[in-house]
């Protein structure tokens, strides 16, 4: 009886885990083709190196028309640029940005 009531709750943590994994957020990247689901901590994140020439990471979240964006990209704006550049357009309503000098923010989650 102990061993079935086991299996049924991995059984039940494991499907959990797949309903989370599918409803999550997308992430939009330089190198990630189309639109894949991805978890708060993305492994799909794109790699802002250009040549030699590291860029700026950011990870920004706003509303725009009533819908939620989540957006995880490079930049060739200085990092302390960019979220000002998001800030200041005027259909968005920006609700969380970080941005880095590389591609290994020390914040690579979206926390909403």
């Amino acid at each position: 009886m102990a061993r079935i009531l086991l299996v049924l709750s991995l059984t039940a943590i494991y499907i959990g885990w797949v309903l989370t994994v599918q409803s999550c957020y997308e992430c939009f990247g330089d190198e990630i083709s189309g639109k894949e689901p991805c978890e708060v901590e993305n492994t799909n994140k794109s790699t802002c190196i250009d040549g030699n020439v590291a860029k700026a990471c950011y990870t920004v979240a706003y509303e725009s028309e009533g819908n939620m964006t989540y957006l995880r990209s490079c930049s060739d704006l200085d990092k302390n640029m960019i979220c000002e550049y998001y800030k200041n357009i005027s259909s968005y309503t920006v609700k969380q940005c970080n941005a880095c000098d590389q591609d290994n923010c020390n914040d690579d989650k979206f926390e909403m």
